[in-house]
């Protein structure tokens, strides 16, 4: 009876919370592939690729994850230098044994490793996942050695078991261990439904007067890491009561337990007061100013997932707000730092690149990216699945040979280019003049597998695409330099071109841009550029 009392509050409670949930309305509207986001995060990314830090701080493995998981996102390229550092880095740390913030270094690592298939990677994150279970506190917390449990440090500790279960890092994942930390959150809720700092554990679900530092900047890790556990147990809003009222009632579209320790009701009711609590408090500056920024897209992103809401298409205004915010505060040099702040700089850079390209509701939804999770009878897959003439979605082959441009552009998004296989679509003698005016753009594209296909595909195209190719002499990877160079050669049969070696520098780029296009005015002075 006091569980089903609990849950109608909790309704009424939710209902008021999305009413008031808000932020006056920005004029600006961003998304992380608006020229203003890329940007900055562009010029953030310089910082970080020429940042030479030699603190104790600089060297901890958390700190250079954090960094190789922003490097990640910016450039979707698995191998760069700042991901090797760090990966070199965790196997070292992993053997010399846990340094002080050893939890954080634990989610963040985690998180980030579940992004990668390479077995190498995933056995890493499944050794680190099982460190994070066994520091797991009695009451369900995680800290430090001594003092109350953490806010902060438990915030990271769910997310990087939600990134072990979302990844299926490990067999019959448990959600027992993050149920426990949920409960820890929700009695050290204080009665206003914010957290601090520390929380006191009064030992019951009576919410008690928090004292230790109550934050923005903890609010937003307490009510995200509330909606991580509500998505780990897979509650969701999905119904409508009889009478028309909103429903809220464990999810039948994920099939997953719906909870072993947890009271759902009460954690319905948990999150209303904190969503409460956030419209009527929420600001856009704050101490710790960057962590908190990133606490609040997880917070926000969660949040949408499991209250089963769509941001606006123009986006929301917390984060339009935020991405004005953060061009107005990047430094000279491209870094950020937060006044309060007693991490290196680089921590906070990451930490503003993570916000500014949703990394996220990138990781929740990657669906808008190209993938997404599987419900009932749907493939993980989905991006690479195809429809039978029944209507039924099934699982490519493991040939993964596709033809059609749309699908590769879309798997580009998940996966490198060595990863699939397009050769029936390289294979197909006529192009589209759609398809070949996309693969043009594409071959200015942020992206490297995109640009990897565009190159690959117009190679095909003889002498009608030189001007792309001689465009595509510049690209900052040379493995895309090197196929239009190929080309180039083999159109013009100068077999020895102008000389570009396989590593190439920027220099050595257009002087062989120059040449050919030398060349290809003398040959074909009616091709434009």
């Amino acid at each position: 009876m006091m569980d089903h009392a609990i849950g109608r509050r909790a309704v009424a409670l939710a209902i008021v919370a999305v009413i008031l949930m808000g932020l006056p309305r920005s004029v600006s509207a961003y998304t992380p592939k608006d020229p203003k986001v890329k940007a900055v995060v562009a010029k953030a990314m310089g910082f970080l690729e020429s940042y030479e830090g030699n603190s104790s701080w600089d060297q901890m493995m958390g700190v250079q994850m954090l960094v190789a998981y922003a490097a990640y996102e910016a450039t979707k390229n698995r191998n760069h230098p700042l991901i090797a550092k760090a990966i070199q880095r965790a196997e070292e740390q992993m053997k010399q044994g846990s340094g002080q913030k050893e939890v954080y270094e634990l989610g963040v690592a985690i998180s980030f490793l579940t992004k990668f298939d390479e077995p190498a990677r995933r056995q890493l994150a499944q050794r680190m996942y099982a460190r994070l279970l066994e520091v797991q506190r009695e009451d369900g917390s995680y800290g430090y050695e001594e003092g109350d449990g953490d806010t902060s440090v438990t915030q990271y500790a769910l997310l990087g078991m939600w990134s072990a279960r979302d990844s299926n890092l490990v067999q019959n994942f448990d959600s027992e261990p993050a149920e426990r930390a949920a409960n820890w959150l929700m009695r050290t809720q204080a009665p206003a439904g914010n957290w601090a700092y520390r929380g006191h554990d009064p030992g019951s679900f009576t919410r008690i007067k928090q004292d230790w530092k109550p934050s923005l900047s903890m609010h937003v890790a307490g009510a995200g890491s509330l909606y991580i556990a509500a998505d780990l147990v897979g509650l969701s809003k999905t119904q409508e009561a009889d009478d028309g009222s909103p429903f809220i009632k464990a999810s039948q579209a994920q099939q997953r337990p719906v909870g072993k320790v947890i009271n759902q009701a009460y954690l319905w009711d948990s999150l209303a007061k904190a969503d409460q609590f956030w419209s009527a408090n929420a600001k856009l500056n704050a101490p710790w100013q960057y962590y908190y920024m990133y606490g609040q897209e997880r917070y926000m992103s969660f949040r949408s997932q499991v209250l089963g809401q769509k941001e606006p298409a123009n986006g929301p205004d917390w984060y339009n707000r935020g991405v004005d915010l953060l061009e107005s505060t990047q430094a000279d040099n491209g870094s950020f730092k937060a006044q309060e702040s007693n991490h290196p700089v680089s921590v906070d850079t990451a930490l503003a690149v993570l916000f500014l390209l949703r990394s996220t509701k990138e990781k929740i939804h990657p669906a808008t990216h190209g993938t997404q999770r599987g419900g009932p009878g749907i493939p993980d897959d989905f991006v690479n699945a195809v429809m039978t003439e029944d209507g039924e979605v099934v699982a490519p082959t493991k040939s993964n040979q596709v033809e059609d441009l749309a699908t590769l552009i879309r798997m580009m998004e998940t996966k490198s280019f060595d990863e699939i296989d397009p050769s029936k679509y390289l294979e197909r003698p006529n192009k589209k003049k759609s398809e070949l005016d996309l693969l043009r753009e594409m071959i200015k594209d942020d992206d490297f597998n995109k640009r990897m296909l565009a190159v690959t595909t117009l190679s095909q195209g003889g002498m009608a695409n030189a001007p792309v190719m001689i465009y595509a002499l510049s690209d900052p990877d040379n493995r895309v330099m090197r196929v239009a160079r190929d080309n180039l050669r083999l159109t013009s049969r100068k077999l020895g071109g102008f000389g570009l070696p396989d590593e190439a520098t920027k220099e050595q780029k257009e002087i062989a841009q120059r040449k050919w296009s030398a060349w290809l005015q003398s040959v074909r002075p009616d091709l434009e550029f």
